[in-house]
């Protein structure tokens, strides 16, 4: 009988010891996760955005004794975009149904499309964009054409002239309670204010050239230009509420570019090459909603770069401001996009 009892002791107490450990190993391997009061993710969802923006881009070139300001012949510029998680593709068109992009007449007709893909991690962001436009007219005509009539004389027009370019740019976020997701690609939503300096590099490779198949073109010029820029910008959001929030952000950026010019002649063709230093300042602010489906908002963004030539002979300014508006909803993502995107996430710790 004793060892009746002493038999059942041991096993009990034996199967105390399981329980106990089976419940430090349960507690051991449910770990709740920290939640993070400044940002919210949005894993399941897909968004898609689309938005619209006035579009006033122009290149001011001086000399000691000429003035180009050539622009495009466009007023308003689509993109659609497709984000998931830090993954964005974007695609960016010159729709010719709204007004001022269709007056070809008075100054010709322009042509465009660009590509973009970002990956926005924690930290990291990388950004590529190609682009081409085709087509632009001379803003001052008036200053080379007389007599001069506005809304009857055509503008001088440059219909072969075309920009082609490849820019890529890398960048660094220092505060992990920013998110520059909430306010460019809507996959994240911003809860609590916050802000980051995002120092970076950007770097381009654009091509000009206006040579065209007319027999009246006897002279054409085809220019390669690199360009490397150092980056440092800081944004801040402010959350409104758990919906609205104002973005601002300025980026002043120094840099070098330097130009391969090819100028065809009917006798011969003719290299040069010049170097220059870059200085741009970009700025943005906008008033956005960003809810668990639904998502838009305004923004203004203004750009200015110049640059001489080594000689100081030749002067070249870019300026852009444009008014955009966007819109986006967010879909559920297919269980198999989940799943590869967040592998893909988990090895990638930028």
């Amino acid at each position: 009988m004793k060892k009746i009892k002493i038999i059942l002791s041991i096993l009990t107490l034996f199967s105390y010891f399981i329980s106990v450990s089976q419940t430090e190993k349960d507690t051991i391997e449910i770990k709740i996760e920290p939640k993070n009061l400044y940002l919210k993710s949005v894993p399941d969802y897909i968004s898609i955005k689309f938005d619209l923006e006035s579009n006033n881009e122009r290149f001011e070139i001086t000399g000691t004794d000429f003035d180009y300001d050539i622009r495009p012949n466009v007023s308003t510029v689509s993109r659609l975009s497709v984000n998931y998680s830090f993954i964005s593709f974007s695609f960016r068109y010159l729709p010719k149904f709204f007004p001022g992009n269709n007056d070809n007449d008075l100054k010709g007709k322009t042509k465009g499309s660009s590509f973009g893909l970002t990956l926005n991690f924690n930290h990291w962001v990388q950004e590529l964009k190609y682009g081409k436009v085709t087509g632009f007219y001379l803003e001052n005509s008036q200053d080379y054409v007389t007599p001069w009539i506005e809304g009857t004389t055509p503008y001088i027009q440059f219909p072969e002239l075309k920009v082609t370019s490849f820019r890529g740019a890398t960048s660094y976020k220092f505060n992990s309670n920013f998110s520059l997701k909430a306010i460019s690609t809507q996959t994240e939503i911003q809860l609590k204010s916050a802000g980051s300096f995002i120092p970076g590099l950007i770097y381009s490779y654009f091509i000009i050239d206006n040579q065209s198949n007319s027999i009246n073109q006897s002279s054409s010029q085809r220019s390669n230009n690199y360009e490397v820029l150092a980056n440092f910008g800081y944004y801040y959001t402010f959350v409104l509420n758990r919906s609205w929030y104002v973005a601002l952000g300025v980026s002043p950026s120094i840099g070098y570019n330097y130009t391969d010019l090819l100028t065809r002649l009917p006798d011969e063709n003719i290299h040069t090459n010049y170097s220059s230093a870059v200085y741009r300042i970009n700025g943005k602010s906008g008033l956005g909603f960003n809810s668990e489906r639904f998502f838009g908002g305004l923004e203004i963004t203004a750009f200015r770069s110049s640059k001489e030539d080594e000689n100081n002979t030749i002067n070249q300014i870019t300026t852009y401001n444009a008014f955009q508006f966007f819109v986006g909803y967010r879909f559920n993502a297919p269980k198999k996009v989940q799943e590869l995107v967040q592998k893909a996430e988990s090895r990638i710790q930028l």
